[in-house]
């Protein structure tokens, strides 16, 4: 399940979140923060969960192991407190003091939001005004944001940024695939959001590419140092010609071609061993044309090549040699066929 959709209870028993609020663990606190503000709709949920936490505080107060803690917590929700009184005889004055710290805070938070001002770890919904690029199919868009940092954007992504980056840190949002050349700054880290997964630099250039199809993030790095982190608590730390993948719970870390990752900044279209649907797609995206198979016509084996500032037609041309097919083009159309 995802944090978009948990409950209350849900951020209660997720050990990740309750450690975040109970020690303020350092990736952790950048994690959460940056959730939070990109999920504004999670605010009252969010806090109902951190003051039942810190009510509870059920390893100094209460002297309960957090199994005890979770067994009882879901006795209150499910309304089965006669049963826990009746196996646990010695707890029920605890049991009672639960009850009141956990429906208690539920209750006002469900009347009076403003009781959530008062808690320190709490987070604000502080307005701020953000801004969008977007770069269309068959188009790569340049710019630089306001500390100066540089971005480009591949075929069919975007960023969403502030307006202005606040003191402590530069947050961005990222779908699908750009390159960030950072500018330094040691009080302001960098961080970018993707598919939940979050990578934090201080100043470093480095390409972030997610697929919003199967949720999956690769962030390659080509100078300096990043820590990518995802919502499972994994955080993994990058050098210079390293790579690391997440992909549904799966992480894997390995050194990268420079060029078949980072190639299209340089405007080079780069193949590797690729598939028919692998070169289909990249040559949509990058050109703005529609491919049809005639008869679902799929070229066999792998492809590999370069091709740098090149033609569609040319392009569609080396690849249909090596790969013997046919091609018509016409308009944003491309017909293939058996050669």
């Amino acid at each position: 399940m995802k944090y978009q959709d948990y409950s209350v209870e849900d951020f209660v028993k997720d050990e990740f979140f309750v450690n975040w609020v109970k020690d303020k663990q350092t990736e952790a606190d950048h994690y959460w923060k940056i959730w939070i503000r990109n999920n504004p709709e999670k605010l009252e949920t969010v806090n109902a969960a951190i003051d039942i936490i810190n009510s509870i505080n059920y390893k100094n107060q209460y002297e309960l192991s957090e199994k005890e803690y979770i067994e009882v917590f879901e006795e209150i929700v499910k309304g089965r407190t006669q049963d826990y009184q009746n196996d646990q005889p010695g707890k029920i004055f605890m049991l009672n003091k639960l009850v009141a710290a956990v429906l208690v805070p539920i209750l006002i938070a469900a009347l009076a939001f403003f009781y959530y001002q008062s808690s320190e770890t709490k987070v604000s919904a502080k307005e701020t005004t953000y801004l969008a690029k977007e770069s269309p199919i068959g188009i790569k868009t340049t710019f630089k944001l306001e500390d100066g940092t540089r971005v480009k954007l591949n075929a069919g992504s975007s960023l969403r940024f502030p307006d202005k980056f606040s003191e402590d840190q530069r947050i961005v949002y990222l779908e699908g695939e750009a390159f960030f050349d950072v500018v330094k700054e040691t009080s302001r880290p960098f961080l970018v959001v993707t598919n939940d997964v979050v990578t934090k630099v201080l100043g470093t250039s480095f390409n972030v590419k997610g697929n919003s199809v199967n949720q999956s993030v690769e962030v390659a790095l080509v100078t300096g140092k990043v820590s990518v982190s995802d919502n499972e608590g994994n955080s993994i730390i990058l050098q210079p010609t390293e790579m690391v993948t997440f992909a549904n719970s799966n992480i894997e870390k390995k050194r990268f071609n420079h060029d078949l990752i980072t190639g299209w900044t340089l405007n080079r279209l780069v193949f590797d061993k690729a598939d028919s649907k692998e070169v289909i797609n990249k040559l949509e995206k990058w050109y703005g044309v529609k491919f049809i198979l005639q008869d679902g016509y799929m070229f066999k084996g792998d492809y590999t090549g370069v091709f740098e500032k090149e033609s569609l037609e040319n392009v569609l041309k080396g690849i249909g040699y090596a790969s013997a097919f046919a091609y018509e083009i016409n308009d944003k159309t491309v017909f293939i066929s058996h050669h």
